[in-house]
């Protein structure tokens, strides 16, 4: 089980017929969906984060990813990426990103190098 080593809170493992596979949907409840690597603060993973993702059609909701990292100094900085934001914006410990032209209706690979 892939997801065994990370955090899950209101995300659910399905099956996709079109892709023959298991995925995680993140619920849509109106909760904080959230996925953590790792499960444990103090453990190290690889530089880059490679998501795919599927959004439906539906222009009218938008789409946001918050990726919280710790750098090597241990300061937390949050990552959010989101369609509604017109521009970027930045200080110390968070970056605000937007996502202008983002495919919907197909699944995409969101990479992130975090170096």
């Amino acid at each position: 089980n892939p997801a065994a080593v990370w955090k899950v809170n209101g995300v659910h493992k399905v099956w996709d017929k079109a892709l023959k596979s298991y995925v995680y949907q993140l619920s849509t409840s109106g909760s904080q969906a959230a996925m953590q690597l790792p499960k444990e603060d103090r453990t190290k993973v690889q530089p880059f984060l490679v998501f795919q993702v599927f959004l439906p059609q539906n222009r009218e909701r938008p789409f946001s990813l918050e990726i919280s990292v710790t750098d090597a100094s241990r300061t937390r900085r949050r990552l959010l990426l989101n369609t509604a934001n017109p521009e970027a914006q930045t200080n110390a410990v968070h970056a605000r990103l937007p996502l202008p032209a983002i495919r919907r209706g197909v699944w995409l690979s969101l990479c992130l190098d975090l170096d």
